[in-house]
C-alpha cells in the first residue's frame, strides 16, 4: 500500500487478507496508503471495507497524514468516503491543524468545507489555531478568520 503497487495488494486482498491489517507503528494500509499519497491503493482499500477512521499508535488517522503530507488528492478521496475531519491525535492535533502547520491553502479550505471545527483544542487546552505572533500567507489567514478563528 505504501508504494502504491495495486495489483499486490489487490492479490492480497483476494486471498482473504484484511484490508485492516496493521504494521509498524499500529499502522492500518489505509494509513500507509494515505501518508504517502496512494490515491488508487487508498481508493482499492476503500472499496473493500477498510475503516476510515481507524488511527495508529499516535491516534493520526489516514485523513490526517494525507493532510500532514500535503497530499490533496487523498484528502480529498477520503472526505468523499466520510473520513471523521475532527478526529484528533494523541497532542490533540487534527487534519485541520496538520494542514495549517504547512500552509496547505488547499487542503485547508477542502477540512473547512467538511466541517473541519476551528475552535478544537490540543490536549493542553489551547487553540490547535491562532493567528497571532506568526506571518502567515494573506489568503490562509483570510480563509481561517472567515471561518471564525481569532487573532
Amino acid at each position: 500500500a505504501r508504494m502504491g503497487d495495486t495489483a499486490t495488494l489487490r492479490k492480497l486482498l483476494d486471498q482473504g487478507h484484511s484490508p485492516d491489517l496493521r504494521g509498524p507503528y499500529s499502522k492500518t494500509l489505509l494509513i500507509f496508503a494515505a501518508e504517502t499519497g496512494q490515491t488508487a491503493a487508498v481508493e482499492e482499500l476503500l472499496k473493500r471495507g477498510a475503516h476510515i477512521n481507524t488511527q495508529d499508535y499516535d491516534q493520526y488517522s489516514a485523513l490526517m497524514w494525507a493532510a500532514f503530507n500535503q497530499h490533496l488528492p487523498v484528502v480529498e478521496l477520503l472526505l468523499s468516503h466520510g473520513a471523521n475531519v475532527n478526529l484528533q491525535n494523541r497532542w490533540g492535533a487534527t487534519a485541520l491543524s496538520l494542514a495549517y502547520s504547512k500552509e496547505r491553502k488547499e487542503i485547508v479550505h477542502r477540512l473547512l468545507a467538511a466541517g473541519a471545527d476551528v475552535q478544537i483544542k490540543d490536549a493542553g487546552g489551547k487553540p490547535l489555531i491562532s493567528l497571532s505572533g506568526i506571518q502567515h500567507d494573506l489568503e490562509l489567514t483570510k480563509l481561517l478568520k472567515a471561518a471564525g478563528v481569532k487573532e
